[in-house]
């Protein structure tokens, strides 16, 4: 068993038995569950996305050897990276740019649409998402690109990790912030990248990108 201590801060609607072969009390591996990750449709639609920092509180206590975030968990974190100690962090297929013809269209919709969601069963919370909780992804991305803008993150050991194949996030201008390691993943869709985290968990010594 592994002594070091790591923690996951999962995407918006995952299924958090997304993570189950990780083996996580076996790995020492913690993992954050915010509403969108459970179980209770009306937290889910209701809990605004710029409160889920309070979430991070119950883990403030740990000094991580490495935190691994996923997609929306990136934003989470990035807005409350003062709230945790750790020597690494991860962004795993990092949200923080919506390509702009998205992001005018849920701009000319109802925040009350729900559109279905394309995941497999096994791997989603929930059926569908809500054209509002989209809107404040975008809200959180704005927040994280002053952050940047002003070296925020400057002084903190942080790397994105991205597959260019990614069938929802994009590199952005944003990145340049950070480290960034373009990894190929074998997960299907390439969004998911956890066999990132595998290898990582795998691994006794990692190569020196990561020192």
């Amino acid at each position: 068993m592994t002594s070091k201590r790591r923690l996951i801060i999962p995407g918006l609607n995952q299924s958090l038995k997304l993570y189950n072969f990780l083996k996580l009390s076996e790995n020492n591996i913690d993992v954050v569950k915010f509403p969108c990750n459970g179980e209770d449709e009306n937290l889910y639609l209701n809990y605004k996305l710029n409160q889920y920092g309070c979430f991070l509180d119950n883990y403030n206590e740990i000094t991580y050897d490495d935190i691994f975030c996923h997609s929306l968990g990136s934003l989470v974190f990035l807005l409350n990276t003062q709230k945790l100690k750790f020597k690494r962090a991860f962004l795993l297929a990092p949200a923080l740019k919506t390509w702009k013809p998205l992001e005018v269209l849920f701009n000319k919709l109802s925040p009350r649409i729900k559109t279905p969601s394309l995941n497999l069963p096994s791997r989603r919370a929930f059926s569908f998402c809500s054209i509002s909780l989209y809107k404040q992804v975008i809200d959180l991305q704005k927040n994280v690109e002053i952050l940047c803008q002003s070296n925020t993150y400057r002084d903190l050991n942080i790397t994105i990790v991205h597959d260019p194949r990614d069938e929802l996030v994009r590199s952005c201008d944003n990145f340049k912030y950070f480290n960034v390691f373009e990894y190929y993943s074998v997960d299907f869709p390439r969004h998911l990248c956890l066999d990132f985290i595998e290898r990582i968990v795998a691994e006794d010594k990692t190569v020196e990108i990561f020192s």
